[in-house]
């Protein structure tokens, strides 16, 4: 009887509208995040052959760059300490829905809906976003917008687990994208 309610759903049309995210407090290490910001500015170049550097560093082209699929990058902090230090550092460009922090105007979530067997278990999953300029600047992003994020994979503790997140350098790195044709990950 119970694996009938989807199939009732379903014929029901019920649920109509997709899952959506909610606002989320992400929880970083705010004095980590200060001293890899510090030491970036710390390194900040001083002759013209040092900032060429620094800019091609800050700016990879796109073929550096790693597309990685959303529950990929939200397993890597189940990966072993190896495999994690090889992930660490990488430049990746992952696809979801955007979701602002309450705590924060640095830091976001992007979630993606998990589901089993159908859109009526979808259970949100969310990899933290951490970008050095200010959200609040960009009010062309809004709960629930598709988006496509550029960054470099790093890891934090949280709850005594490895957990991934990817930071943000250039502001260019956040950019708005249609909805994948499949909202759900399995």
């Amino acid at each position: 009887m119970l694996l009938l309610v989807p199939i009732i759903l379903f014929l029901l049309g019920l649920p109509n509208k997709g899952p959506q995210a909610h606002e989320v407090a992400v929880h970083i290490n705010t004095e980590q995040e200060a001293r890899g910001y510090g030491l970036m500015i710390a390194s900040a170049p001083v002759t013209p052959a040092q900032l060429l550097t620094w800019a091609a560093w800050m700016y990879l082209a796109d073929t550096e760059v790693e597309d990685v699929s959303f529950k990929d990058l939200k397993n890597y902090g189940n990966l072993p300490a190896e495999q994690q230090a090889e992930k660490k550092g990488k430049t990746v460009r992952v696809r979801g829905q955007y979701a602002a922090s309450p705590g924060s105007d640095h830091v976001f979530t992007l979630v993606r809906f998990s589901i089993q067997c159908c859109g009526a278990d979808a259970v949100p999953e969310r990899v933290a976003m951490v970008t050095r300029d200010r959200l609040s600047n960009r009010s062309d992003l809004h709960l629930n917008d598709w988006v496509k994020v550029t960054g470099t994979v790093d890891f934090q503790q949280n709850g005594g687990r490895t957990v991934a997140i990817v930071r943000i350098m250039d502001p260019r790195g956040i950019e708005k994208c249609p909805p994948d044709n499949n909202p759900y990950i399995q």
